[in-house]
């Protein structure tokens, strides 16, 4: 009987041992279970949200190139709309206020672009106008230098003189009106251009408040600390800076255009 007994202590000693391991490996199992799906989700929002703030970098980098009449502006949209629809892409993965934060970015990113596309059309006009001005003046600079040389061979006709006279004062009044025209346009255009670089300082300066909780509740879905309010005021400092610098900037510019004109 003692045999017997014993026999059934070790048994179901066994059975419990087995039901505890068992228990174990599956809570084990449930734990990379999770594991695993948790580091998906973070791998897939984090491939997300990278692509995203690219997308917005670049948008931001067009926003403030916009006052650079070098590059069109059909090329300078082109690498931002190339990658704008990687910001589409949060509203799959991200948590409703990620997707508020970011949804509200871009309608302000995209309310800038229009913005700044107005005022940049008013100096592209100008622009071109004094594009197409300087090509004039180069012309009846042309036309000026052929009729002094043609000077010399009327000098002895009292009549061909009279009229090479004549021409010679309507192309060099032709001159100086072209001239003083573009003055005004170059003096119009860069009022305008000071403008739409001021412009793009502000509208910079909005986006860059906005994304600063698009960072912080993107780096909190990823489980990455972010001190949101030293941020901010990382952000806040820049921008004193930058305009301080844009100041003294177009001070020191008015003040040698002065001395040129006055000269």
């Amino acid at each position: 009987m003692g045999i017997i007994i014993g026999s059934l202590f070790t048994i179901i000693g066994v059975v419990l041992t087995n039901a505890s391991n068992t228990r174990r490996l599956r809570l084990q199992h449930e734990h990379e279970r999770a594991l695993e799906s948790k580091t998906r989700d973070l791998n897939l929002r984090r491939d997300v949200y990278m692509s995203a703030m690219e997308a917005i970098a670049t948008g931001m980098v067009a926003v403030g190139r916009y006052a650079d009449f070098e590059v069109p502006q059909q090329t300078l949209m082109q690498s931002y709309t190339d990658q704008s629809p990687a910001i589409s892409k949060v509203t799959l993965v991200g948590k409703d206020e990620t997707i508020k934060a970011v949804a509200n970015f871009n309608q302000e990113l995209t309310g800038t672009f229009l913005r700044l596309g107005v005022k940049r059309e008013q100096v592209n006009a100008l622009w071109q106008r004094s594009a197409a001005l300087e090509a004039q003046i180069e012309q009846v600079q042309q036309d000026q230098a052929i009729l002094l040389k043609q000077g010399t061979a009327v000098q002895d006709n009292e009549q061909e003189l009279r009229v090479w006279r004549e021409e010679c004062d309507a192309v060099s009044q032709r001159l100086v009106e072209l001239q003083a025209e573009q003055v005004d346009i170059d003096n119009a255009f860069a009022a305008i251009q000071t403008e739409l670089v001021q412009a793009c300082v502000t509208e910079v300066a909005v986006l860059d408040r906005l994304l600063v909780p698009v960072i912080s509740l993107m780096r909190a879905e990823l489980e990455l600390p972010f001190n949101e309010a030293f941020y901010a005021r990382i952000i806040e400092s820049g921008h004193r800076k930058q305009k301080a610098f844009l100041d003294e900037f177009f001070r020191q510019h008015a003040e040698m255009m002065a001395e040129e004109t006055a000269v």
